[in-house]
């Protein structure tokens, strides 16, 4: 996967130097095998390889991209606690990884169709995604919070219903009526 954007990064920057070193002595190995496991994984074309590093401001800081390459962008757009919008402009079906902790709870949406989120080196959250424009959606649900709010509302419920009773046990014992 190759992604560039237009950050404020300039072109000789010891960081762009690096990103580049890196690509250089990577981009040659082929002896590992694609992670089929996961079937969005599966489909990336195993050949495509580049660096990225995203900022917290959204904005990546692309790696060395093949001459002549379009510049293409993944922003986070919108960022809370329960939600993460990034919108994507692909060149090719490639694999977007937020590097937030990946936990139990989370759902991705690809252009509102649900996809598989992936375990990404078993720490952070990937997607796949396909060529041009997307918008995807990150969106957690904790199962503990909703669990918590099952047992509160029956929790409240069970003292209306107990405070009811009480009530009428008091009226019926000082003999006043409804």
């Amino acid at each position: 996967m190759t992604s560039a954007s237009n950050a404020a990064v300039p072109p000789s920057s010891p960081i762009q130097d690096y990103l580049e070193s890196l690509h250089a002595r990577f981009r040659g190995l082929a002896d590992g095998h694609v992670a089929s496991y996961i079937p969005e994984l599966a489909r990336v074309e195993p050949d495509d390889f580049g660096i990225c590093i995203a900022t917290a401001d959204g904005f990546g800081i692309p790696s060395s991209a093949p001459a002549g390459a379009a510049s293409r962008a993944a922003r986070i757009a919108d960022d809370d606690n329960s939600e993460v919008r990034v919108e994507v402009d692909a060149p090719r079906p490639s694999v977007l990884v937020l590097t937030d902790s990946y936990a139990p709870g989370w759902q991705v949406s690809v252009n509102g169709h649900r996809e598989h989120l992936a375990r990404v080196n078993d720490t952070v959250r990937g997607v796949v995604v396909p060529t041009g424009k997307s918008v995807v959606v990150f969106t957690y649900q904790s199962p503990a919070r909703a669990r918590g709010a099952v047992i509160s509302l029956l929790t409240l419920a069970g003292l209306l219903v107990y405070a009811v009773v009480v009530v009428r046990r008091r009226r019926r014992a000082t003999g006043a009526g409804y």
